[in-house]
């Protein structure tokens, strides 16, 4: 590099290279990198809950983002028994479906094993600031 060049260290966790891929609606969906200040809530696409299991690893994964097309919109067409990957490797089986009408009622699910959890806005379709949130969650299967 030159002289007084600055070199970037590159995150020992990072989910640069880590999307959410819904299949059902054939989406892609790139999440930010691994930084408490996105929290799913960044103008670029969803973020990983920083408390949270990395996608893939064992625990719980959250993964937090906007309703709009960028971000997480096609979860309102999902299903219970939907597939739903996180990066290549790493597929999950949605098996609940939670709306809560006010976003102060919202609670992580209590789940065992390798699990996804996916929350956006609700409703999916409102004016300004949506009250209530959307959540899907999806159990590994391999």
């Amino acid at each position: 590099g030159k002289v007084g060049e600055e070199r970037l260290e590159k995150p020992k966790a990072s989910t640069a290279n880590v999307g959410i891929f819904i299949e059902k609606a054939s989406r892609y969906t790139a999440i930010d990198r691994l930084t408490p200040e996105l929290l799913g809530y960044s103008s670029s696409g969803p973020g990983w809950m920083p408390d949270s299991a990395l996608p893939g690893n064992e625990g719980m994964s959250v993964i937090l983002g906007h309703r709009n097309r960028k971000h997480l919109r096609p979860l309102q067409d999902v299903k219970i028994g939907d597939a739903v990957s996180a990066g290549r490797e790493y597929a999950y089986t949605v098996f609940e479906i939670v709306i809560y009408e006010d976003s102060a009622d919202w609670r992580l699910p209590t789940a065992d094993g390798n699990v996804l959890v996916l929350v956006t806005c609700y409703p999916f379709r409102y004016s300004g600031n949506a009250p209530g949130k959307y959540m899907v969650t999806a159990i590994m299967t391999y």
